[in-house]
């Protein structure tokens, strides 16, 4: 069946539409669908080899997708070549010309579209300032910091006011001071200037800063579509809720309706079994913030569960402790606590770990995704 586009609305600024993308017989994305709103921030985020980059290239039309339709601001432009679609990519090496000035990179692109010189000074002028550049303007790109080159990139890409600006792991070149400042910056540009951006990276962390929603992918698929909250604290497969946070997994057996049955007998109560049958194997997973030690004055309460785990060892973190430890059915389970607290565990001890029932995340390990 022919993928067709659909209704155009001013809500919408970039649709993929059962995009596939084959290099000869192997399949590199399937079935991608993905509408981006108009002056949205969206993160594709995936491991290497996912298909992120791939699927950037096709909304660029550096590549052609074997099937599939791509529409901007609801005109289909598949067979269109790059310089007839209205984006602009920031790319991971920043491409700067090292003959000309930061202004007169920042004009390229204005110059080849034979824009007027007093329209062309002031658009740049308006670029620069965006980007806090203004005072390097006469500089040349190779005196300018990393970050500071990367926001000449980003100014030469928005002087041409693109429907959608792609950027393709922009600041993975950078070190991490640089990087979460830039982070900043960029959430700071994006808001000011309203244009879409869809932005290519591996960093689960980057895509939480700075994404309005994260579209996660693997091994060409696209796992799941949401806010960063979405995607944590309701992850539609076990690989999306391994590969957006940390996550402690244990093995069981769904029983009962409601309950985990573990190795050693242990039950473990959870409320998220929709599509899981009873008697299977199951994937159980709690994030570690979500955990905690609790004390032999407190009370059990009736949405809570409760382990008895060996603590290994206490790890000092800055701001959190990471505690390590053994459950009684001989998995390894971490926690984070704050440094402030008192630690109410040692190594070598037995404690008492408590987590409610909604921390649970349940996947049936049937599901080839879910069990990986």
């Amino acid at each position: 069946m022919t993928a067709v586009p659909t209704k155009p609305t001013e809500q919408t600024d970039l649709e993929l539409i059962g995009v596939h993308k084959r290099f000869g017989t192997k399949p590199v994305l399937t079935d991608i669908n993905v509408a981006v709103r108009q002056g949205e921030f969206l993160a594709i985020l995936g491991p290497s080899g996912s298909g992120k980059s791939t699927l950037l290239k096709i909304v660029a039309g550096f590549e052609r997708q074997s099937t599939g339709i791509v529409t901007l601001r609801g005109a289909d432009v598949s067979d269109l070549p790059p310089y007839r679609r209205n984006v602009n990519t920031v790319f991971q090496s920043y491409a700067l010309f090292p003959h000309m000035s930061v202004f007169e990179n920042v004009a390229y692109g204005l110059r080849r579209k034979g824009v007027k010189s007093t329209v062309l000074r002031t658009r740049v002028d308006e670029a620069l300032e965006l980007v806090n550049l203004s005072r390097f303007a006469e500089r040349a790109p190779e005196t300018l910091s990393g970050g500071e080159q990367q926001r000449v990139a980003i100014a030469r890409a928005l002087v041409n006011r693109p429907a959608v600006l792609l950027l393709d792991e922009p600041l993975s070149a950078l070190d991490l001071k640089i990087r979460r400042r830039m982070q900043q910056e960029l959430k700071r540009i994006h808001e000011d200037v309203g244009t879409t951006f869809l932005y290519v990276t591996h960093d689960q962390e980057e895509a939480l800063v700075l994404a309005d929603r994260i579209a996660v992918m693997r091994s060409g698929h696209c796992e799941q579509i949401g806010t960063g909250a979405e995607i944590y604290h309701h992850p539609a497969t076990r690989f999306v809720a391994d590969f957006i946070g940390e996550t402690n997994w244990f093995s069981g057996v769904f029983d009962n309706g409601a309950d985990i049955i573990m190795r050693d007998g242990t039950r473990l109560r959870t409320r998220a079994t929709q599509g899981v049958a009873n008697n299977t194997r199951v994937a159980v997973g709690v994030r570690p913030e979500r955990i905690r030690i609790a004390t032999d004055r407190e009370s059990c309460r009736p949405d809570e569960n409760r382990i008895s785990a060996m603590i290994n060892k206490i790890v000092f973190q800055g701001s959190s402790l990471r505690i390590e430890g053994r459950t009684s059915w001989g998995d390894p389970i971490e926690l984070m606590q704050q440094t402030d607290r008192d630690a109410a565990a040692e190594p070598g001890k037995s404690a008492t770990l408590a987590w409610d029932v909604s921390a649970m995340l349940l996947f049936q390990v049937t599901d080839e995704r879910s069990a990986s």
